[in-house]
């Protein structure tokens, strides 16, 4: 490969979806990606469903000793996503429970960013309780979900050597990543009772975004990069691959095009003679 490498730099969805949801259905079916995607633009416009459970007694545990002892660094984190409007509220639970329902909400801890140690990010732990218990008699949301149901593809060590080994001479690669990726997919409102986040001991916010923490939000925000991918490779652009939010390209020189397009189709070739699983994936990755 050249030695030239593109940039890293980060890029927003939160924007696109807020003012050109109404494009997302033209643009998937001139790429011939509709069918493939047919629940996409309305879960764009209207939120992604992330088959959580139904919360029919409120449970809400307290978050964990982390809290504590960071307590200004927590709040400035919760302030700063009720000012970006990714948090409603916050209002106390008498108030929450008049407006969704029984409700539950799940102990958020808090960390050290790995490499800036005066920066924090905030978990939830979504499943908890691990056992039943007296004083928590609800189950955890992640122990009803099966995130199996909730597929998207993975650029793995081996697909990435791949995709490496059968470039031609002099090709570059750039790499992307999306900006706080999971605060940018829309949760539908039928699922706010299972987000809830407790602040304080009466104090409730409902995160109205997929949460790091829960089982599908990595198969549902994955539903929407593979949709991307798709996207990019019918516009010629490529070839690509991508682990959760993190974006790679690899860009071949013009007169080394028709050469590569030939390896790729009779790739395409062998694998389809290898035919695919039940979930659509490749049998194998014998090419």
């Amino acid at each position: 490969m050249g030695k030239t490498l593109w940039k890293s730099q980060n890029v927003s969805l939160n924007g696109f979806f807020q003012r050109k949801h109404h494009l997302v259905p033209a643009v998937l079916d001139e790429a011939g990606l509709l069918s493939k995607y047919p629940n996409l633009p309305q879960s764009i416009q209207t939120g992604f469903l992330l088959k959580l459970p139904k919360i029919t007694e409120t449970q809400t545990p307290p978050n964990t000793t982390t809290i504590i002892g960071l307590s200004n660094q927590f709040n400035n984190i919760i302030n700063l996503k009720i000012t970006k409007q990714r948090y409603l509220g916050p209002i106390t639970r008498d108030d929450m429970e008049s407006l969704i329902g029984p409700f539950q909400s799940s102990p958020f801890s808090i960390i050290p960013k790995p490499g800036r140690p005066d920066n924090f990010c905030i978990l939830q732990n979504y499943s908890f309780p691990h056992n039943i218990l007296n004083t928590f008699p609800n189950p955890s949301i992640n122990s009803s979900i099966n995130s199996d149901n909730f597929p998207t593809t993975w650029g793995t060590f081996t697909v990435i050597s791949l995709l490496i080994h059968q470039l031609l001479p002099n090709s570059q690669v750039g790499t992307r990543d999306v900006t706080e990726a999971y605060q940018t997919i829309p949760l539908h409102h039928s699922q706010w009772p299972r987000a809830v986040a407790r602040i304080r001991d009466d104090a409730f916010c409902i995160d109205m975004s997929t949460c790091f923490g829960v089982s599908p939000s990595l198969g549902v925000y994955g539903s929407l990069t593979d949709a991307g991918t798709d996207l990019f490779c019918s516009h010629g652009i490529g070839p690509l691959a991508k682990w959760v939010d993190d974006h790679i390209f690899f860009r071949i020189l013009l007169k080394y095009l028709p050469k590569y397009n030939c390896q790729c189709a009779k790739r395409y070739t062998n694998l389809a003679a290898q035919g695919r699983t039940k979930t659509g994936w490749w049998q194998t990755l014998v090419l």
